[in-house]
């Protein structure tokens, strides 16, 4: 999931790869977000990949046949599995940004995007932000803001450089 989201986002495209690829899916949340508790200090997409990777482990996820999509965050996330040495079958880097971080950096002034404490405000302002959305996606997305760890995204956004949609995770020969 992207940053500012959680596992919940993938209410609908979760069971549909289940169903339309015949395969068992799992949406973990990420560090900082969604009911992962709180923020252990790390930000580094190689770092939050590790943390991946041990959840994969522990599930007993980590198979020849694993396929990994990630979105957003998650896809550059994701894209540092092989170094945290899960190599999945399959990799789906879906949407991961490329911007430079004074571009990832003002996502830290976005009036919408930001942390509530109430899910009342944050369901009216995702919904009146996009009004195309489906019921599913505006709850997700506004459960998600009251969930996240605000000081673990600013550090997120500001403390990994430029976002290269994780290009140079999938240069690594790991």
């Amino acid at each position: 999931h992207g940053i500012t989201s959680s596992s919940d986002t993938f209410w609908r495209i979760g069971p549909a790869l289940g169903v339309g690829l015949d395969r068992f899916v799992v949406a973990p949340d990420q560090m900082a977000h969604g009911r992962t508790g709180h923020w252990t200090g790390t930000v580094s997409f190689r770092d939050n990949a590790a943390s991946i990777a041990a959840f994969i482990r522990a599930a007993g996820l980590d198979r020849p046949d694993l396929a990994v999509v990630g979105h957003s965050w998650g896809g550059v996330t994701v894209a540092e599995l092989p170094a945290a040495g899960i190599r999945p079958a399959v990799l789906v880097l879906l949407d991961p940004p490329a911007l430079p971080l004074a571009a990832i950096a003002s996502m830290l002034h976005d009036p919408v995007e930001r942390h509530y404490d109430d899910l009342d405000e944050a369901l009216r302002a995702i919904a009146g932000a996009n009004p195309t959305w489906a019921a599913g996606d505006v709850l997700a997305k506004a459960a998600a803001l009251t969930e996240f760890d605000e000081p673990a995204v600013r550090a997120i956004l500001t403390e990994n450089g430029d976002w290269d949609g994780g290009l140079a995770a999938l240069r690594d020969p790991a």
